[in-house]
Protein backbone atom coordinates (compact mmCIF):
# COMPACT_ATOMS: atom_id res chain seq x y z
CA UNK A 1 0.00 0.00 0.00
CA UNK A 2 2.69 2.57 0.81
CA UNK A 3 4.34 1.29 -2.53
CA UNK A 4 1.24 2.04 -4.29
CA UNK A 5 0.80 5.66 -2.44
CA UNK A 6 4.45 7.20 -3.50
CA UNK A 7 4.40 5.59 -6.59
CA UNK A 8 1.05 7.26 -7.48
CA UNK A 9 2.55 10.44 -5.98
CA UNK A 10 6.14 10.24 -7.89
CA UNK A 11 4.77 9.10 -11.87
CA UNK A 12 0.92 10.50 -12.04
CA UNK A 13 2.62 13.93 -11.82
CA UNK A 14 5.31 13.39 -14.36
CA UNK A 15 2.28 14.08 -17.25
CA UNK A 16 1.96 17.65 -16.44
CA UNK A 17 5.12 18.27 -14.42
CA UNK A 18 5.53 22.02 -14.57
CA UNK A 19 9.15 21.63 -13.10
CA UNK A 20 11.43 18.76 -13.78
CA UNK A 21 13.71 20.03 -11.15
CA UNK A 22 11.62 20.84 -8.60
CA UNK A 23 9.65 16.99 -9.40
CA UNK A 24 13.03 15.39 -9.21
CA UNK A 25 14.10 16.62 -6.25
CA UNK A 26 10.75 16.19 -4.32
CA UNK A 27 10.26 12.66 -5.70
CA UNK A 28 13.81 11.89 -4.09
CA UNK A 29 12.31 12.95 -1.12
CA UNK A 30 9.46 10.32 -1.11
CA UNK A 31 11.46 8.04 -2.15
CA UNK A 32 14.09 7.88 0.30
CA UNK A 33 11.06 8.05 2.66
CA UNK A 34 9.44 5.08 1.54
CA UNK A 35 13.04 3.22 1.84
CA UNK A 36 13.02 4.64 5.69
CA UNK A 37 9.65 3.20 6.41
CA UNK A 38 11.27 0.04 5.27
CA UNK A 39 13.80 -0.37 7.02
CA UNK A 40 11.79 0.61 9.76
CA UNK A 41 9.05 -2.17 9.54
CA UNK A 42 11.87 -4.86 8.84
CA UNK A 43 13.84 -3.44 12.02
CA UNK A 44 11.22 -2.25 14.60
CA UNK A 45 12.72 -3.38 17.57
CA UNK A 46 16.32 -1.17 16.48
CA UNK A 47 13.88 1.60 15.47
CA UNK A 48 12.24 1.93 18.90
CA UNK A 49 15.52 2.01 20.24
CA UNK A 50 16.37 4.51 17.96
CA UNK A 51 13.52 6.90 19.57
CA UNK A 52 15.59 7.86 22.33
CA UNK A 53 18.03 9.64 19.64
CA UNK A 54 15.23 10.72 17.80
CA UNK A 55 14.26 12.70 21.67
CA UNK A 56 17.11 13.81 22.34
CA UNK A 57 17.36 15.73 18.92
CA UNK A 58 14.06 17.46 19.99
CA UNK A 59 15.69 18.56 22.89
CA UNK A 60 18.76 20.19 21.43
CA UNK A 61 16.54 21.97 18.97
CA UNK A 62 14.08 23.22 21.74
CA UNK A 63 16.86 24.40 23.65
CA UNK A 64 18.38 26.34 21.09
CA UNK A 65 14.86 27.48 20.14
CA UNK A 66 14.66 28.80 24.04
CA UNK A 67 17.90 30.68 23.43
CA UNK A 68 16.77 32.36 20.40
CA UNK A 69 13.62 33.45 22.39
CA UNK A 70 15.96 35.05 24.70
CA UNK A 71 17.58 36.97 22.06
CA UNK A 72 20.35 34.57 21.08
CA UNK A 73 21.29 36.28 17.45
CA UNK A 74 21.80 32.74 15.61
CA UNK A 75 20.99 31.38 13.10
CA UNK A 76 18.13 33.95 12.32
CA UNK A 77 18.15 38.02 13.60
CA UNK A 78 16.26 38.69 17.02
CA UNK A 79 13.85 40.96 15.17
CA UNK A 80 12.46 37.81 13.09
CA UNK A 81 12.23 35.50 16.27
CA UNK A 82 9.99 37.99 18.15
CA UNK A 83 8.02 38.54 14.65
CA UNK A 84 7.17 34.78 13.85
CA UNK A 85 8.93 32.66 16.81
CA UNK A 86 11.78 31.00 17.17
CA UNK A 87 13.22 28.42 14.67
CA UNK A 88 15.93 26.29 15.68
CA UNK A 89 17.87 25.61 12.91
CA UNK A 90 14.87 24.74 10.78
CA UNK A 91 14.62 28.30 9.33
CA UNK A 92 10.65 28.53 10.07
CA UNK A 93 9.02 27.69 13.27
CA UNK A 94 6.17 25.84 11.52
CA UNK A 95 9.28 23.04 10.49
CA UNK A 96 10.70 23.30 14.06
CA UNK A 97 7.01 22.68 15.55
CA UNK A 98 6.18 19.96 12.85
CA UNK A 99 9.04 18.01 14.55
CA UNK A 100 8.41 18.71 17.97
CA UNK A 101 4.63 18.43 18.45
CA UNK A 102 4.62 14.48 17.36
CA UNK A 103 7.26 14.26 20.30
CA UNK A 104 4.65 14.96 23.00
CA UNK A 105 2.44 11.42 22.73
CA UNK A 106 5.93 9.46 22.26
CA UNK A 107 6.87 11.02 25.73
CA UNK A 108 3.51 10.68 27.29
CA UNK A 109 3.45 6.77 27.04
CA UNK A 110 5.03 4.47 29.43
CA UNK A 111 5.43 2.27 26.81
CA UNK A 112 8.43 4.78 25.24
CA UNK A 113 11.78 4.24 26.96
CA UNK A 114 13.49 7.49 27.66
CA UNK A 115 15.32 8.64 30.52
CA UNK A 116 13.99 11.73 31.95
CA UNK A 117 10.74 11.47 30.31
CA UNK A 118 9.06 13.92 32.16
CA UNK A 119 11.61 16.62 31.63
CA UNK A 120 11.98 16.00 28.12
CA UNK A 121 8.29 16.31 27.80
CA UNK A 122 8.31 19.91 29.61
CA UNK A 123 11.54 21.02 27.95
CA UNK A 124 10.01 20.05 24.68
CA UNK A 125 6.29 21.33 25.30
CA UNK A 126 8.27 24.66 26.09
CA UNK A 127 9.97 24.59 22.62
CA UNK A 128 7.12 23.93 21.50
CA UNK A 129 5.34 26.85 22.88
CA UNK A 130 8.22 29.37 21.97
CA UNK A 131 7.30 28.56 18.26
CA UNK A 132 4.12 29.88 18.53
CA UNK A 133 2.75 27.36 15.85
CA UNK A 134 -0.57 27.35 16.86
CA UNK A 135 -1.65 24.42 14.75
CA UNK A 136 1.16 22.42 16.11
CA UNK A 137 0.20 23.28 19.59
CA UNK A 138 -3.48 22.55 18.86
CA UNK A 139 -2.42 19.23 16.86
CA UNK A 140 -0.36 17.68 19.83
CA UNK A 141 -3.07 18.23 22.49
CA UNK A 142 -5.48 16.20 20.42
CA UNK A 143 -2.65 13.68 20.02
CA UNK A 144 -2.25 13.74 23.97
CA UNK A 145 -5.97 13.90 24.17
CA UNK A 146 -6.31 10.66 21.53
CA UNK A 147 -3.82 8.38 23.02
CA UNK A 148 -4.91 8.90 26.73
CA UNK A 149 -8.72 8.50 25.75
CA UNK A 150 -7.16 5.47 23.83
CA UNK A 151 -5.51 3.58 27.19
CA UNK A 152 -8.41 4.78 29.08
CA UNK A 153 -11.17 2.70 26.68
CA UNK A 154 -9.04 -0.40 26.97
CA UNK A 155 -8.96 -0.76 30.23
CA UNK A 156 -12.61 -0.10 30.47
CA UNK A 157 -13.71 -2.29 27.69
CA UNK A 158 -12.40 -5.26 25.52
CA UNK A 159 -11.66 -2.92 22.71
CA UNK A 160 -10.24 0.29 22.02
CA UNK A 161 -12.30 2.95 22.22
CA UNK A 162 -13.22 5.66 19.62
CA UNK A 163 -9.86 7.83 19.68
CA UNK A 164 -9.70 9.26 16.58
CA UNK A 165 -13.49 10.26 16.65
CA UNK A 166 -12.71 11.94 20.12
CA UNK A 167 -9.64 13.58 18.75
CA UNK A 168 -11.44 15.30 15.94
CA UNK A 169 -14.15 16.38 17.77
CA UNK A 170 -11.81 18.12 20.24
CA UNK A 171 -9.82 19.63 17.18
CA UNK A 172 -13.43 21.17 15.75
CA UNK A 173 -13.90 22.38 19.19
CA UNK A 174 -11.17 23.80 19.74
CA UNK A 175 -10.73 25.59 16.70
CA UNK A 176 -14.49 26.85 17.12
CA UNK A 177 -13.33 28.24 20.71
CA UNK A 178 -10.17 29.82 19.10
CA UNK A 179 -12.56 31.71 16.60
CA UNK A 180 -14.98 33.40 19.08
CA UNK A 181 -12.10 33.87 21.30
CA UNK A 182 -10.70 36.45 18.50
CA UNK A 183 -13.56 38.80 17.24
CA UNK A 184 -10.69 39.50 14.71
CA UNK A 185 -9.96 36.21 13.45
CA UNK A 186 -6.86 34.21 13.95
CA UNK A 187 -3.81 36.48 12.58
CA UNK A 188 -2.59 35.29 9.42
CA UNK A 189 -5.47 33.11 8.61
CA UNK A 190 -6.75 35.33 6.30
CA UNK A 191 -3.18 34.55 4.04
CA UNK A 192 -3.56 30.80 4.42
CA UNK A 193 -7.33 30.77 3.68
CA UNK A 194 -6.49 32.30 0.19
CA UNK A 195 -3.38 30.07 -0.50
CA UNK A 196 -6.01 27.38 0.04
CA UNK A 197 -8.20 28.95 -2.35
CA UNK A 198 -5.54 28.95 -4.94
CA UNK A 199 -4.68 25.01 -4.03
CA UNK A 200 -8.29 24.35 -4.83
CA UNK A 201 -7.95 26.24 -8.09
CA UNK A 202 -4.93 24.08 -9.24
CA UNK A 203 -7.16 21.01 -8.24
CA UNK A 204 -9.98 22.07 -10.62
CA UNK A 205 -7.58 22.98 -13.55
CA UNK A 206 -5.32 19.76 -13.44
CA UNK A 207 -7.49 17.00 -10.93
CA UNK A 208 -5.92 14.06 -12.81
CA UNK A 209 -2.14 14.53 -12.60
CA UNK A 210 -1.80 17.63 -10.52
CA UNK A 211 1.68 20.15 -11.44
CA UNK A 212 4.10 17.91 -10.25
CA UNK A 213 5.80 17.66 -7.21
CA UNK A 214 7.10 20.94 -5.28
CA UNK A 215 4.73 22.71 -8.40
CA UNK A 216 2.36 24.50 -6.32
CA UNK A 217 4.68 27.79 -5.33
CA UNK A 218 6.32 28.18 -9.46
CA UNK A 219 2.03 27.77 -10.09
CA UNK A 220 1.12 30.10 -7.79
CA UNK A 221 1.22 33.41 -9.45
CA UNK A 222 -0.56 32.33 -12.35
CA UNK A 223 -3.45 30.90 -10.22
CA UNK A 224 -3.60 33.87 -7.44
CA UNK A 225 -4.09 36.25 -10.05
CA UNK A 226 -7.36 33.88 -11.18
CA UNK A 227 -8.54 33.79 -7.63
CA UNK A 228 -8.39 37.49 -6.82
CA UNK A 229 -10.55 38.26 -10.37
CA UNK A 230 -12.97 35.94 -8.67
CA UNK A 231 -12.68 37.90 -5.36
CA UNK A 232 -12.09 34.88 -3.51
CA UNK A 233 -12.13 35.17 0.46
CA UNK A 234 -8.58 35.70 1.77
CA UNK A 235 -5.67 38.03 1.68
CA UNK A 236 -3.03 38.19 -0.68
CA UNK A 237 0.41 36.88 1.17
CA UNK A 238 2.95 39.94 0.55
CA UNK A 239 5.86 37.71 0.77
CA UNK A 240 7.81 34.35 -0.14
CA UNK A 241 5.20 31.64 -0.99
CA UNK A 242 6.67 28.25 -0.93
CA UNK A 243 3.93 25.75 1.13
CA UNK A 244 0.23 25.54 0.45
CA UNK A 245 -0.36 25.11 4.56
CA UNK A 246 -2.03 22.56 3.72
CA UNK A 247 -0.51 19.27 2.94
CA UNK A 248 -3.45 17.62 1.70
CA UNK A 249 -4.39 20.46 -0.63
CA UNK A 250 -1.23 20.91 -1.76
CA UNK A 251 -0.95 17.07 -2.42
CA UNK A 252 -3.96 17.37 -4.75
CA UNK A 253 -2.90 20.37 -6.65
CA UNK A 254 0.44 18.45 -7.36
CA UNK A 255 -0.16 15.19 -7.93
CA UNK A 256 -3.51 14.85 -8.36
CA UNK A 257 -6.88 13.70 -6.79
CA UNK A 258 -5.70 10.20 -6.91
CA UNK A 259 -2.46 10.00 -5.55
CA UNK A 260 -4.11 12.55 -2.48
CA UNK A 261 -6.83 9.86 -1.99
CA UNK A 262 -4.73 7.05 -1.79
CA UNK A 263 -2.09 8.99 0.59
CA UNK A 264 -5.39 9.81 3.15
CA UNK A 265 -6.37 5.99 2.95
CA UNK A 266 -3.17 4.80 4.05
CA UNK A 267 -2.97 7.55 6.49
CA UNK A 268 -6.67 6.69 8.01
CA UNK A 269 -5.57 3.34 7.65
CA UNK A 270 -2.53 3.40 9.89
CA UNK A 271 -4.09 5.56 12.07
CA UNK A 272 -6.75 2.80 12.83
CA UNK A 273 -4.36 0.07 13.04
CA UNK A 274 -1.94 1.34 15.14
CA UNK A 275 -4.75 2.85 17.56
CA UNK A 276 -6.03 -1.09 18.25
CA UNK A 277 -2.71 -2.34 19.68
CA UNK A 278 -1.16 -1.21 22.74
CA UNK A 279 2.62 -1.13 21.60
CA UNK A 280 1.65 1.05 18.77
CA UNK A 281 -0.58 3.52 20.30
CA UNK A 282 2.54 5.98 20.98
CA UNK A 283 3.61 6.26 17.33
CA UNK A 284 0.06 6.64 15.88
CA UNK A 285 -0.42 9.10 18.14
CA UNK A 286 2.68 11.04 16.87
CA UNK A 287 0.77 10.15 13.56
CA UNK A 288 -2.48 11.65 14.47
CA UNK A 289 -0.32 14.92 15.72
CA UNK A 290 1.22 15.41 12.15
CA UNK A 291 -2.10 14.65 10.09
CA UNK A 292 -3.76 17.50 12.04
CA UNK A 293 -1.29 19.42 12.06
CA UNK A 294 -1.23 19.32 8.13
CA UNK A 295 -4.76 20.89 7.81
CA UNK A 296 -3.07 23.88 8.61
CA UNK A 297 0.42 23.79 7.45
CA UNK A 298 2.77 21.82 5.44
CA UNK A 299 4.44 19.20 7.43
CA UNK A 300 4.50 16.42 4.53
CA UNK A 301 5.78 19.15 2.24
CA UNK A 302 9.23 19.53 4.77
CA UNK A 303 12.10 17.06 4.70
CA UNK A 304 12.28 16.44 8.30
CA UNK A 305 8.41 16.18 8.79
CA UNK A 306 8.58 13.46 5.66
CA UNK A 307 11.11 12.07 7.50
CA UNK A 308 9.13 11.49 10.66
CA UNK A 309 5.91 10.27 8.63
CA UNK A 310 7.42 7.41 7.58
CA UNK A 311 9.70 6.43 10.34
CA UNK A 312 6.02 6.50 12.51
CA UNK A 313 4.40 4.65 9.64
CA UNK A 314 6.99 2.02 9.95
CA UNK A 315 6.68 1.50 13.72
CA UNK A 316 2.87 1.34 12.90
CA UNK A 317 3.13 -1.25 10.04
CA UNK A 318 5.92 -3.62 11.41
CA UNK A 319 6.85 -6.61 9.71
CA UNK A 320 4.44 -9.31 10.26
CA UNK A 321 6.81 -12.36 10.89
CA UNK A 322 9.41 -11.04 13.17
CA UNK A 323 11.90 -13.86 12.86
CA UNK A 324 15.36 -13.04 11.15
CA UNK A 325 15.22 -15.16 8.39
CA UNK A 326 11.25 -14.03 7.16
CA UNK A 327 13.20 -10.51 7.15
CA UNK A 328 16.04 -11.56 5.24
CA UNK A 329 13.87 -13.13 2.63
CA UNK A 330 10.98 -10.71 2.65
CA UNK A 331 9.69 -8.92 -0.90
CA UNK A 332 11.56 -6.16 -2.28
CA UNK A 333 14.27 -5.83 0.41
CA UNK A 334 17.00 -5.11 -2.11
CA UNK A 335 14.44 -2.55 -3.87
CA UNK A 336 14.05 -1.29 -0.23
CA UNK A 337 17.71 -1.19 0.59
CA UNK A 338 18.48 0.81 -2.86
CA UNK A 339 16.15 3.11 -2.58
CA UNK A 340 17.22 3.82 1.14
CA UNK A 341 20.60 4.45 0.05
CA UNK A 342 19.21 7.40 -1.70
CA UNK A 343 18.15 9.06 1.62
CA UNK A 344 22.03 9.12 2.39
CA UNK A 345 23.02 10.62 -1.12
CA UNK A 346 20.17 13.32 -1.52
CA UNK A 347 21.08 13.83 2.59
CA UNK A 348 24.47 14.71 2.00
CA UNK A 349 23.64 16.37 -1.41
CA UNK A 350 21.53 18.61 0.54
CA UNK A 351 23.36 19.01 3.59
CA UNK A 352 26.41 20.43 1.40
CA UNK A 353 23.95 22.54 -0.45
CA UNK A 354 23.34 24.37 3.11
CA UNK A 355 27.19 24.89 4.01
CA UNK A 356 28.17 26.05 0.48
CA UNK A 357 25.32 28.78 1.04
CA UNK A 358 26.42 29.43 4.69
CA UNK A 359 29.79 29.78 3.74
CA UNK A 360 28.36 32.44 0.56
CA UNK A 361 26.31 34.12 3.18
CA UNK A 362 29.26 34.69 5.36
CA UNK A 363 31.56 36.07 2.43
CA UNK A 364 28.84 38.46 1.67
CA UNK A 365 28.37 39.43 5.11
CA UNK A 366 32.17 40.60 5.09
CA UNK A 367 32.17 42.50 1.73
CA UNK A 368 33.86 39.49 -0.29
CA UNK A 369 31.12 40.08 -3.27
CA UNK A 370 32.91 37.33 -5.46
CA UNK A 371 33.97 35.31 -2.91
CA UNK A 372 29.95 34.98 -2.23
CA UNK A 373 29.13 34.08 -5.78
CA UNK A 374 31.90 31.59 -5.68
CA UNK A 375 29.99 29.84 -2.95
CA UNK A 376 26.50 30.60 -4.14
CA UNK A 377 27.40 29.16 -8.06
CA UNK A 378 28.61 25.65 -5.82
CA UNK A 379 25.63 26.07 -3.78
CA UNK A 380 22.85 26.25 -6.93
CA UNK A 381 24.93 23.59 -8.59
CA UNK A 382 24.49 21.26 -5.79
CA UNK A 383 20.95 21.87 -5.25
CA UNK A 384 19.35 23.60 -8.66
CA UNK A 385 15.64 22.96 -7.41
CA UNK A 386 15.83 25.23 -4.22
CA UNK A 387 14.04 28.54 -5.47
CA UNK A 388 15.41 30.56 -2.53
CA UNK A 389 19.06 29.54 -3.31
CA UNK A 390 18.01 30.33 -6.84
CA UNK A 391 17.35 33.87 -5.24
CA UNK A 392 20.19 34.38 -3.18
CA UNK A 393 22.35 33.40 -6.27
CA UNK A 394 20.82 36.13 -8.36
CA UNK A 395 21.62 39.13 -5.24
CA UNK A 396 25.06 37.57 -5.12
CA UNK A 397 25.27 38.15 -9.45
CA UNK A 398 24.02 41.71 -8.44
CA UNK A 399 26.79 42.39 -6.14
CA UNK A 400 29.20 41.02 -8.02
CA UNK A 401 28.38 43.53 -10.65
CA UNK A 402 26.63 41.17 -13.06
CA UNK A 403 22.80 42.23 -13.65
CA UNK A 404 22.37 40.56 -16.67
CA UNK A 405 23.52 37.34 -15.18
CA UNK A 406 21.10 37.69 -11.81
CA UNK A 407 18.19 38.40 -14.28
CA UNK A 408 18.31 35.22 -16.32
CA UNK A 409 18.79 33.85 -12.69
CA UNK A 410 15.72 35.10 -11.39
CA UNK A 411 13.88 33.86 -13.98
CA UNK A 412 14.89 30.25 -13.14
CA UNK A 413 14.18 31.40 -9.44
CA UNK A 414 10.31 32.62 -10.42
CA UNK A 415 10.25 29.24 -12.01
CA UNK A 416 11.32 27.15 -8.43
CA UNK A 417 8.96 29.42 -6.29
CA UNK A 418 7.25 32.65 -6.07
CA UNK A 419 8.77 35.92 -4.28
CA UNK A 420 7.28 39.10 -4.11
CA UNK A 421 11.87 40.15 -3.59
CA UNK A 422 12.16 38.58 -6.71
CA UNK A 423 9.29 39.91 -8.74
CA UNK A 424 10.80 44.01 -7.42
CA UNK A 425 14.06 42.97 -8.04
CA UNK A 426 13.45 41.77 -11.78
CA UNK A 427 12.02 44.91 -12.20
CA UNK A 428 14.23 46.99 -10.72
CA UNK A 429 16.83 45.52 -12.72
CA UNK A 430 15.35 46.14 -16.31
CA UNK A 431 14.89 49.70 -15.23
CA UNK A 432 18.84 49.56 -14.60
CA UNK A 433 19.44 48.41 -17.37
CA UNK A 434 17.53 50.87 -19.05
CA UNK A 435 15.25 48.65 -20.91
CA UNK A 436 12.03 50.62 -20.56
CA UNK A 437 9.72 49.28 -22.37
CA UNK A 438 10.33 45.54 -21.03
CA UNK A 439 9.88 47.44 -17.49
CA UNK A 440 7.06 48.60 -18.69
CA UNK A 441 5.56 45.71 -19.58
CA UNK A 442 6.58 44.00 -16.79
CA UNK A 443 5.33 46.41 -13.65
CA UNK A 444 1.99 46.93 -16.01
CA UNK A 445 1.46 43.04 -16.26
CA UNK A 446 2.13 42.69 -12.25
CA UNK A 447 -0.05 45.53 -10.95
CA UNK A 448 -2.56 44.10 -13.44
CA UNK A 449 -2.22 40.22 -12.40
CA UNK A 450 -2.23 41.38 -8.50
CA UNK A 451 -4.33 44.59 -8.02
CA UNK A 452 -3.48 44.51 -4.34
CA UNK A 453 0.26 45.43 -4.25
CA UNK A 454 1.29 48.69 -3.99
CA UNK A 455 4.82 49.02 -5.50
CA UNK A 456 4.09 47.96 -9.08
CA UNK A 457 1.75 51.61 -9.61
CA UNK A 458 5.19 53.56 -8.04
CA UNK A 459 7.60 51.90 -10.27
CA UNK A 460 5.00 52.73 -13.10
CA UNK A 461 4.76 56.51 -12.34
CA UNK A 462 8.58 56.68 -11.51
CA UNK A 463 8.61 55.14 -15.52
CA UNK A 464 6.40 57.66 -16.95
CA UNK A 465 7.98 60.24 -15.38
CA UNK A 466 10.97 59.97 -16.64
CA UNK A 467 9.68 59.04 -20.01
CA UNK A 468 7.77 63.14 -20.18
CA UNK A 469 4.06 62.15 -19.39
CA UNK A 470 3.21 63.60 -15.75
CA UNK A 471 -0.13 63.42 -16.37
CA UNK A 472 0.02 59.18 -16.44
CA UNK A 473 2.86 59.52 -13.58
CA UNK A 474 0.22 60.83 -11.34
CA UNK A 475 -2.34 58.42 -11.80
CA UNK A 476 -0.06 55.42 -10.52
CA UNK A 477 0.96 57.91 -7.55
CA UNK A 478 -2.68 58.96 -7.18
CA UNK A 479 -3.70 54.63 -7.28
CA UNK A 480 -0.47 54.34 -4.60
CA UNK A 481 -2.37 56.40 -2.14
CA UNK A 482 -5.39 54.97 -2.49
CA UNK A 483 -4.07 51.67 -1.18
CA UNK A 484 -4.74 50.71 2.08
CA UNK A 485 -2.26 48.26 2.75
CA UNK A 486 -0.98 48.12 6.34
CA UNK A 487 2.65 47.27 5.85
CA UNK A 488 5.43 49.46 6.46
CA UNK A 489 6.48 48.97 2.86
CA UNK A 490 3.42 50.13 1.44
CA UNK A 491 3.27 53.20 4.07
CA UNK A 492 7.08 54.23 2.66
CA UNK A 493 5.34 53.69 -0.82
CA UNK A 494 2.94 56.13 -0.15
CA UNK A 495 4.88 58.84 1.38
CA UNK A 496 6.85 58.56 -2.27
CA UNK A 497 3.90 58.50 -4.07
CA UNK A 498 3.15 61.96 -2.06
CA UNK A 499 6.30 63.93 -2.53
CA UNK A 500 6.28 62.81 -6.39
CA UNK A 501 3.02 64.47 -7.16
CA UNK A 502 3.82 67.54 -5.18
CA UNK A 503 6.93 67.66 -7.24
CA UNK A 504 4.66 66.85 -10.20
CA UNK A 505 2.38 70.04 -9.59
CA UNK A 506 5.44 72.07 -8.66
CA UNK A 507 7.16 71.04 -11.95
CA UNK A 508 5.28 73.47 -14.55
CA UNK A 509 6.03 76.40 -12.03
CA UNK A 510 9.52 76.03 -11.53
CA UNK A 511 9.89 75.80 -15.88
CA UNK A 512 8.25 79.50 -15.81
Amino acid sequence: GVALVVGLLVVLPLVRALSAPLHVGTSLQWLTGFGLFWAVRLRPDAARRAVPWLVGVGCAETVLALAQAAGLPWPVPPVLVRHLGAPGTLSNPNWLAAVLAPLLPLLLSARVRVRLRSSAFVLIAAGLAVTRSRGAILAAAVGCAALWLAGFRARRTAFTGPALTAGGLAFVAGVTAVLRALPGGIPGLGGRVFLWSAALALVREHPWTGVGLGGFAPAFPTVAATVLRASAFGTFPLGAVELAHNSYLQLAAEAGLPAVCAFVILLLWGLVRGFRAPATRPPAAALLVLAVHALVDGPFQTAAGLVLFFFLLGLVFPTPDPRPEARRTYPGRSLALGISALLLVNGARLVSAGVFWARAEAARASGRAERSLTWANRAAATAPEYGPLRSFRAQALVAAGRPREALQELDRARQLWFSLSDWYQYGTLLAALRERDEAFRFWDATARSFPPLVRPHLELGRLYEQAGHPDAAGREYRLVLQSSQPTPAAESARQSAARRLVALRAAPLGRE
